[in-house]
């Protein structure tokens, strides 16, 4: 999966922990380290990073460590050389509706909490 499907995907796919790797616990937000052979579900895949299902506890997991739990990291976007104040404005919308909370599916742009950008 690639580009903006894996930014949005939802499943309880089953993975297995092959390298440590950081992990946040959701909601806490304390960081854990998971050990290779830990098994669990990824919950959701949204924004680049990973939600997973372990050991009776939501953790997140960064997308620059999707090779830790078997996925693939989703490039983030590039400005060109040469962009202007126009090209940075619609990167960040663009980002913005790509701001997930890890307990929902839902996004900061469809709960309205970005309003404007300046």
């Amino acid at each position: 999966m690639t580009g903006a499907t894996a930014m949005r995907r939802q499943e309880n796919e089953p993975f297995v922990v092959n390298r440590e790797v950081r992990a946040v616990i959701v909601p806490a937000g304390q960081e854990v380290k998971l050990k290779p052979g830990q098994a669990g579900y990824i919950t959701q895949a949204l924004g680049g990073s990973f939600t997973v299902y372990l050991d009776g506890n939501l953790f997140r997991i960064a997308g620059e460590d999707a090779d830790a739990i078997g996925q693939e990291a989703v490039k983030p976007p590039q400005l060109p050389p040469n962009a202007g104040e126009e090209d940075v404005r619609q990167l960040a919308w663009e980002q913005m509706r790509t701001c997930y909370d890890p307990e929902t599916p839902s996004t900061s742009w469809t709960w309205g909490w970005c309003t404007s950008a300046r």
